[in-house]
């Protein structure tokens, strides 16, 4: 772990002094490359990058989990509206998901398309450069928005951030969700969403409302949101009645990301949230009340058409014979990121840890080759 944060500070240094935000590699599974503020600037993002190798690990770790629920290969769309400089939408696009990112403000826009270019995902990610609102707002077409000094917080209410006050604002794009995912969809392939992340301090209903269409025709599986009583109610909105409006509109349950076995019910409503204002806030989980349902539509939906756009396949396999021929050569990181959740055509279980890696796939390698061998005889004859 010294040694990481030592590397990380190296290139911290080295980048300042070419003139480029610095890029962090993250000690995650599978792991990703990150471009940050510069340290100084935002202590909270890049700072937990610097001293834990990743930001918001918990909902790192969650969303794994999410991903895993799906059989490989996995080519779901994931959405994370307030993308900030990628954190959770480069995570997303290293566990094989198309991610539609969505960030208002332009210099956190670069440092996230900085990131995407890092890492390989110009395929994968798209990036829009709006905030998002409900449809009556939007039509404004554009809005003031502050940020606080570190950069990690952005917001149209003053409320929300002491600093803002004193902060002068920046006249950002203004959408609805609704209008960005046509707009996606006009040049992608129509995958329905399997998680939809928001954390837009306090805007959060008013994002939601701007996607109703989609939550009647093909509503997301899982919402992620970051809750803080307080900034709800300094944005307008009443945290007791947003979490009822999603329960009883939406028909999401309700859950805390560290408990997601048992929902909360509407009675106990006010008084989660007097609990949760006393914590500052909580990342929550909202399922759809038809979850399995939900899971097989996009599943299936979301599956690739051609054969060819598996990443992993051993030549001669009993299960594969049509499959294409595999890479060449392939470095120690796409072989981690194929098999997190791509690893189509091989024998035998799937590790579980990245420690069984290296011989699961000599394991395979060796039968192919002596496949090969017992054919050749054959054909000599």
């Amino acid at each position: 772990m010294r040694l990481g944060i030592v590397l990380c500070f190296v290139i911290t240094l080295f980048s300042k002094c070419l003139g480029k935000n610095p890029i962090i590699s993250t000690m995650t599974e599978p792991d990703y490359q990150v471009a940050v503020y510069p340290n100084e600037r935002d202590k909270i993002v890049t700072g937990q990058l610097l001293q834990l190798g990743a930001y918001d690990g918990r909902k790192i770790l969650y969303t794994k989990g999410l991903f895993d629920k799906i059989s490989e290969p996995f080519h779901g769309l994931v959405v994370d509206v307030g993308a900030h400089i990628g954190t959770f939408a480069l995570y997303a696009a290293a566990c094989g998901a198309n991610v539609v990112a969505i960030e208002p403000i332009p210099e956190s826009v670069k440092i996230l398309k900085h990131g995407i270019e890092a890492n390989g995902f110009g395929d994968q990610v798209v990036v829009f450069e709006t905030a998002l609102t409900d449809p009556m707002q939007a039509k404004a077409k554009e809005i003031c928005m502050k940020s606080a000094p570190d950069d990690a917080q952005h917001s149209f209410f003053d409320g929300v951030d002491p600093n803002f006050e004193d902060e002068e604002c920046k006249t950002v794009k203004l959408s609805t969700l609704r209008d960005v995912m046509q707009k996606y969809y006009e040049n992608h392939p129509r995958e329905d969403i399997y998680i939809l992340k928001i954390d837009v301090e306090g805007v959060e209903q008013r994002v939601l409302q701007g996607g109703m269409e989609i939550f009647k025709s093909a509503p997301p599986c899982y919402l992620l949101i970051e809750f803080n009583p307080a900034v709800f109610l300094a944005a307008g909105t009443n945290p007791t009645q947003f979490l009822t409006w999603i329960h009883d509109e939406l028909e999401y349950d309700f859950y805390l990301e560290q408990d997601d076995k048992s929902p909360f019910q509407r009675p106990v409503f006010p008084q989660l949230v007097e609990e949760i204002t006393k914590l500052g806030s909580v990342e929550v989980v909202f399922k759809h009340k038809k979850l399995d349902q939900c899971v097989r539509r996009v599943a299936s939906k979301n599956k690739p058409q051609k054969k060819e756009k598996l990443i992993v396949a051993v030549e001669e396999s009993s299960e594969s014979e049509d499959l294409p021929t595999p890479p060449k050569k392939k470095n120690s990181r796409e072989q981690k990121n194929s098999f997190s959740l791509r690893h189509g055509g091989l024998q035998g279980s799937i590790p579980e840890t990245i420690d069984d890696l290296d011989e699961f796939v000599e394991a395979n390698k060796k039968g192919a080759a002596k496949k090969e061998t017992k054919k050749q005889p054959q054909q000599q004859q």
